[in-house]
C-alpha cells in the first residue's frame, strides 16, 4: 500500500528488490514496465501519483554516487562500530553486488571512506573489472576450491583456470597458469576483496546442487551459471595458453564426443541477425524447444549427430541465458542445464528439436525461462 507521502528517509527500493525474481536488475525499468519479472501469481499495480512518487524515490536512492557511497560507508561504520561487509554495505544502500563493485575495487570505497590503508595493488584497475567477472559464482564447491586457491591449498588446475580467464580477461592469453598466480599474488588488497566476493557468495548458494557429469563437463555444476570463458576452459576446450576461435552458439569436442549449445532467450536485432533469430525456448521443467543453425539440413553429418547422439555415443549439453547482457552492461553468463537427449524434431534447415534434460529445471530458473516461451 503505497497510498500517501511518505518521509524521503524511506527507500521503496529494498521492498521492491526483495519481491523481484531478478533483484540484480534496474529497478527503475521495472516499476516502469510493470513489473515483469515478479514471482507466478504476482502483481503490483501503482496508480499515477504513486507511480511517479516512488520511481523518484527509488532513483535517488539507487543514486549511488561515488562520494555519498564513501560518506555512506563511513557512517555505517560508526554505526556498527567495525569495517563493513560487502554484504552489510549491500543492504544499507539497497544495491546489488555489480553496483557496487562498479566503483572500483571495494578496498578502494574502504580506504577512501577512511576504514583501512590505501590499496597498492599494481593490477587495481585491471582487477576491479574482474572481480565483477568472476561475482556471479554461485556453486559451493567451485567458491571452495577458488578459497583453497587462494590460500596455497590443493590447486584445482581447471578450476584455476577458470578463476584466472575470468579475472583477467584476454590480458591473460598465453599466460602459463603460474604466470597468472604469480601476478595475482602481487595484488594482495584485490585477493582480499576477492575473498569478501567468494564469501558473501558461499553464504547465498543453493543448498542442494543438481550434480556433475565430469566425464563430459568437467568441474562444471548443472545449474550454476558460468561466462562463456568459463564454460570453454570448464569443457577442456580452452586454457589460458590456447584459446582457439569459438563465435557460434553450437561447440562441437569430437574428443570428448559433446555438442555444447549455447542459447540467449531474448535476441534483439541490434545483436542478432536475422538469419540466428531461433526459436529457442523452455518448455516445461525437463523439456526444451531448441533450433540449429539455419544451413543444418536432416541429412547432414551434424543433423544426424544430433538426431542419432544416442547411437553415435554424443552427448548435448544444454547452457541458456536470459539475455547477452546484463542491465549493468556486463556480458550474461550461461547456466548451465546438464545433458539432455532427442525426443522429436520437425523441419529442416533449422532443424526445431525438442530436448529432454536429463535434470528438472528448479524453480528460480524455470520462471525466467518459461517466461521467453514464444509458442
Amino acid at each position: 500500500d503505497f497510498i500517501g507521502a511518505q518521509r524521503r528517509e524511506f527507500r521503496f527500493a529494498s521492498r521492491f528488490r526483495a519481491l523481484s525474481a531478478r533483484p540484480e536488475g534496474r529497478l527503475d525499468r521495472e516499476i516502469e514496465q510493470g513489473f515483469p519479472h515478479l514471482p507466478s501469481g504476482c502483481v503490483i499495480q501503482l496508480e499515477r501519483v504513486a507511480l511517479h512518487r516512488v520511481l523518484e524515490n527509488v532513483r535517488e536512492s539507487v543514486r549511488l554516487l561515488r562520494p555519498r557511497m564513501v560518506g555512506g560507508l563511513r557512517e555505517l561504520a560508526s554505526y556498527l562500530g567495525h569495517v563493513p561487509t560487502v554484504e552489510e554495505a549491500m543492504d544499507y544502500f539497497d544495491t546489488s553486488l555489480d553496483e557496487l563493485l562498479k566503483r572500483g575495487l571495494w578496498s578502494r570505497l574502504l580506504a577512501d571512506a577512511g576504514l583501512v590503508g590505501p590499496p597498492t595493488d599494481p593490477d587495481e584497475n585491471r582487477l576491479a573489472k574482474g572481480l565483477r567477472r568472476v561475482a556471479h559464482v554461485e556453486c559451493a564447491d567451485q567458491i571452495r576450491h577458488w578459497f583453497a586457491i587462494l590460500d596455497g591449498g590443493n590447486r584445482d588446475e581447471t578450476l584455476e583456470e577458470m578463476l584466472h580467464v575470468s579475472l583477467w580477461g584476454q590480458d591473460s592469453k598465453g599466460w602459463s597458469l603460474n604466470d597468472a598466480s604469480a601476478r595475482l599474488q602481487k595484488n594482495p588488497a584485490a585477493m582480499d576483496d576477492l575473498r569478501s566476493v567468494l564469501q558473501y557468495r558461499i553464504q547465498h548458494a543453493p543448498t542442494h546442487p543438481a550434480g556433475k557429469v565430469p566425464s563430459v563437463a568437467g568441474p562444471l555444476t548443472i545449474h550454476a551459471p558460468y561466462t562463456r570463458d568459463e564454460i570453454l576452459v570448464g569443457l577442456g576446450h580452452w586454457s589460458l595458453e590456447h584459446r582457439p576461435d569459438q563465435r557460434e552458439g553450437v561447440l562441437h569436442i569430437p574428443r570428448t564426443k559433446v555438442d555444447a549449445f549455447f542459447v540467449t532467450l531474448q535476441k534483439t536485432d541490434d545483436d542478432y541477425s536475422p538469419t540466428t533469430m531461433y526459436e529457442d525456448y523452455l518448455i516445461s521443467h525437463d523439456q526444451f524447444h531448441w533450433q540449429s543453425q539455419s544451413s543444418t539440413s536432416v541429412d547432414s553429418p551434424t543433423g544426424q549427430r544430433y538426431l542419432r547422439h544416442r547411437i553415435l555415443g554424443y552427448t548435448p549439453l544444454l547452457f541458456v541465458r536470459e539475455t547477452k547482457s546484463l542491465p549493468s552492461g556486463l556480458t550474461a553468463p550461461y547456466y548451465f542445464l546438464g545433458p539432455c537427449e532427442y525426443l522429436s524434431h520437425q523441419g529442416s534447415r533449422p532443424i526445431s528439436i525438442v530436448w529432454r534434460l536429463l535434470h528438472a529445471v528448479p524453480a528460480r530458473l524455470f520462471r525466467a525461462m518459461a517466461r521467453q516461451n514464444v509458442s
